[in-house]
């Protein structure tokens, strides 16, 4: 017998049942309908009769070196969440609503238990988020991966109506700050979290976490929140005139992007208080305080700008819907951020 694409490294009928399995799992979105499931070539969507004037929003992203936390840990539960979420939160704050989901997962040999605890949490994300998972890709790429490697990408498309985004209000001076708690250090700062830990103090991943009762695996893999319902109910209520993701570039390189210019926004990081695990992180890497929110989210990781004559009625959604944030700012004229 000649050479096979299966002795070669590549088992497609392994994929195919795999993915065959997750057609019973996919989940349906909350708006409009998918006019096709998974296994087609390309998945088709119609919003719906509720989208006057559609607009598409877009986003693409991944998990970065968390995978890398994740494949030291056995543990890959989180980072389909994960996955979710960075793409999610990003596209409302486009003001859109998350409707399709569709990822790439690559490796050197397909894992039945990787996979599958990655595709369910990709699941539970979009479930979270009230978007369709329409599909994706599912690579074996043998002799390009190292064993056990695994690569993440997730796309998502949003929609929104002209007509609701020509109505939004800009930000401006006097708008106050509303930041959504984070879960820990969602997916980013993996490469300084993983170059203190692992080399510098020489901590292995199932050891406990400095200062903590848990282990460097469940701390450092606790999934991304997701802030879609939150986003989507102050829109509702013409509560915000803009969103911010905390990711990669922590406060001062994210929040800038929604400011007009002239303005700048004040936190007072005296409103929160930072979770414990980033402090450990800043004392015993010797980390400037400034360093730590650039790179990191420090507890917060969303922000809804909300108008002064609003902020009452915004409390009162915080105690009914028992949401995990508060004031920490406001804008002022001036320029970028500052943390007082």
């Amino acid at each position: 017998m000649g050479i096979t694409y299966k002795n070669s490294g590549v088992d497609t009928q392994q994929a195919a049942r795999l993915v065959g399995h997750l057609k019973r799992l996919k989940t349906s979105p909350s708006v409009g309908k998918t006019l096709t499931g998974i296994g087609p070539f390309a998945s088709a969507y119609t919003p719906g009769k509720n989208i006057k004037r559609p607009v598409i929003v877009a986003s693409c992203d991944g998990v970065g070196t968390k995978l890398d936390v994740a494949r030291m840990a056995g543990d890959f539960r989180g980072v389909g969440v994960d996955l979710v979420a960075m793409n999610v939160n990003d596209v409302v704050c486009a003001f859109a609503r998350p409707v399709l989901f569709l990822d790439y997962f690559s490796t050197a040999k397909l894992d039945e238990k990787i996979f599958t605890d990655v595709m369910k949490g990709i699941i539970k994300g979009c479930r979270l988020a009230g978007c369709a998972l329409a599909g994706g890709e599912t690579a074996e790429m043998p002799d390009f991966y190292e064993e056990g490697r695994v690569e993440l990408a997730g796309f998502c498309i949003g929609i929104a109506d002209e007509g609701e985004l020509r109505r939004v209000p800009p930000v401006e001076e006097g708008d106050l700050v509303l930041g959504f708690h984070s879960s820990g250090f969602h997916s980013n700062g993996y490469s300084l979290l993983r170059k203190l830990l692992f080399k510098t103090k020489n901590l292995r991943i199932s050891d406990p976490f400095p200062r903590s009762k848990q282990t460097v695996a469940q701390v450092l893999l606790k999934p991304t929140r997701i802030y879609v319902k939150e986003a989507l109910t102050l829109m509702k209520n013409r509560s915000a005139s803009a969103f911010v993701h905390i990711t990669g570039g922590g406060f001062y390189e994210n929040i800038p992007r929604v400011l007009p210019r002239g303005f700048r926004v004040e936190i007072h990081k005296k409103a929160w208080t930072v979770p414990r695990a980033f402090r450990v992180i800043q004392e015993i890497g010797q980390i400037d305080e400034e360093e730590m929110f650039r790179t990191f989210n420090m507890g917060v990781g969303f922000i809804a700008f909300v108008k002064k004559a609003r902020a009452g009625h915004v409390e009162k959604l915080l105690k009914m819907c028992r949401w995990q944030a508060r004031f920490i700012g406001e804008v002022t004229k001036g320029r970028g951020v500052r943390i007082l």
